[in-house]
């Protein structure tokens, strides 16, 4: 991101044998995934020179959408099983290649959407010759029983056969779709109802971040807990649905930012954010290299054809799932030595978000950091080789958490902007050009109470004016001096041999510079610009 990382805020060694280290350097550690993910992921980034990190996230999110119908993943801190399904925001500039990836991964959800489709148009026709037949047959036996009566029969039979006959009405065959884009409220809930596990799929997001479904969070948030949503009609009718739903949302940097700026709190107080696996793209554009013909290669052929082969295997598990009636999942759960793993990277995710320290801007992303590391330990079990056992072992906990520690790094790096660490950074550079113009004026020390006066508004009040002035003096030459005898403070600058200027008075005066309040804990700030 164009954001710098702020400098005191150190990214932290995560506790187990990660191969991450500095932000800036980071290294997306591809070595955690699934070789069945992993080899499809290389190979495309190699043949198209998209990032790996947004191809990375666009597999995972074709992971989760197509194991969300078939597992749940059973905590051992909660007695109920948990969804698998994750939510992931990937922001990338235009031509990184969103549409292209998109395209690429998704081929089998959209074949499988279009062979639902034409089912569901062939089942139609049935429907409709069924009804007309059930239409005919519905007026003799009703003609049966008017005769009946008509004669002074009890009609008893007659109406036993009619009942009868009501009760076999064809039904209409519902409509299973399980990839929205651009979508209502209204229209997702009514899809939701009808099939209940379904992937909100775009890789253009200003659809979402601009239109009406981002009003209406909280069927988004009981989707990602599993929990049940209670839709009220307006005609009075009530009911209830159990979502289980995959977000993947890509959109411009830009984009993003205007939606933070206009409804951060909402999104940030509901929860909403919190849910999601953040990536921003650093570009490569003016550094990739084509081959000559534009294709792909043959590793990278066999790497989708497995890929694919595995992803139509879990639909088709889906699709078997719902033609038979069993809404049972199968449940993934931990072995001891994955809980004691698991422990292990929550606690060193908990000790950071901690007030002052490097992740406190985004506590409520890395409480939700446990939960998305064992979703996602549980989709890589489906994508390994050994896909009977239906336990998570500490391998597989700490190949997920390589992954969600990664993305807490972007996601830090992103929220850090809108942080009150970063409102204060900010103010502190102001104020220190106010006192380096204000000071070189005349050359001379002024009066601290000027900046009461005359300073930028927010810095009028001096409880702020006091913290915001310890942070610059602890880390700049600018001082408070004042006179031994007592009375007005001064603001000076401090010169590399150790001395300061004397406010330009008439009698000679001694002065003290007064103490650094050395109890002042924040983040080292480049002033080195200003």
């Amino acid at each position: 991101m164009n954001t710098p990382y702020p400098p005191s805020l150190t990214i932290v060694s995560p506790p187990l044998n990660l191969d991450i280290v500095s932000q800036n350097t980071t290294a997306f550690p591809i070595n955690a995934f699934p070789s069945l993910l992993k080899n499809v992921i290389e190979s495309l980034h190699t043949d198209t020179q998209i990032p790996i990190e947004l191809i990375s996230q666009v597999v995972l999110a074709a992971a989760s959408l197509a194991c969300q119908s078939i597992i749940n993943v059973q905590p051992h801190y909660s007695q109920t099983p948990e969804p698998c399904s994750l939510y992931f925001l990937t922001l990338a500039e235009p031509g990184e290649g969103k549409t292209t990836i998109n395209k690429y991964i998704m081929k089998p959800f959209y074949e499988f959407s279009a062979m639902l489709k034409e089912e569901y148009i062939q089942k139609c026709d049935d429907y409709d010759q069924s009804l007309t037949i059930w239409k005919l047959e519905k007026q003799v036996f009703e003609a049966n029983l008017k005769q009946a009566i008509k004669k002074g029969y009890s009609g008893e039979l007659q109406r036993e056969q009619l009942t009868h006959h009501l009760e076999k009405k064809p039904k209409k065959p519902p409509f299973y779709q399980f990839i929205y884009e651009d979508v209502t409220n209204k229209a997702l809930i009514e899809g939701l109802r009808k099939n209940p596990e379904a992937g909100i799929i775009s890789d253009e997001a200003i659809i979402f971040f601009n239109g009406y479904l981002k009003k209406h969070l909280g069927i988004l948030n009981k989707a990602w807990d599993g929990e049940v949503y209670t839709f009220n009609r307006a005609n009075e009718e009530t009911f209830d649905i159990q979502p289980c739903l995959t977000l993947s949302l890509m959109t411009q940097p830009n984009v993003f930012t205007e939606y933070l700026k206009k409804h951060i709190s909402i999104a940030k107080g509901s929860g909403f954010l919190s849910r999601f696996l953040f990536t921003s793209i650093s570009t490569n554009q003016g550094k990739r290299f084509y081959s000559p013909d534009n294709t792909l290669s043959e590793r990278t052929l066999t790497a989708l054809n497995e890929f694919y082969e595995k992803i139509t295997s879990l639909l088709n598990q889906k699709k078997e799932i719902s033609q038979n009636g069993q809404p049972n999942k199968e449940t993934i759960k931990l072995n001891d030595e994955a809980i004691n793993t698991w422990a292990q990277t929550k606690n060193q995710m908990e000790k950071y978000r901690d007030k002052n320290q490097e992740w406190s801007h985004i506590s409520d992303i890395i409480s939700k950091s446990g939960s998305n590391t064992i979703r996602l330990a549980a989709i890589f079990k489906k994508f390994s080789n050994n896909t009977t056992d239906n336990y998570l072992n500490s391998d597989d906990i700490n190949n997920a958490y390589k992954i969600i520690y990664w993305n807490s790094l972007q996601a830090s790096e992103l929220f850090f902007p809108f942080s009150e660490v970063h409102s204060k950074i900010r103010d502190a550079r102001e104020l220190f050009v106010w006192i380096k113009h204000r000071y070189s004026n005349n050359n001379s020390p002024f009066l601290k109470n000027d900046i009461l006066k005359y300073g930028p508004r927010k810095f009028r009040k001096i409880e702020y004016l006091d913290y915001i002035l310890n942070i610059i003096i602890n880390q700049t030459n600018i001082r408070i001096i004042r006179s031994e005898y007592g009375g007005a403070l001064y603001i000076t600058i401090l010169s590399q041999d150790g001395h300061f200027v004397l406010p330009k008075i008439q009698y000679f005066t001694p002065y003290n510079m007064l103490p650094i309040n050395t109890n002042i804990q924040f983040p080292p700030i480049d002033f080195s610009d200003l």
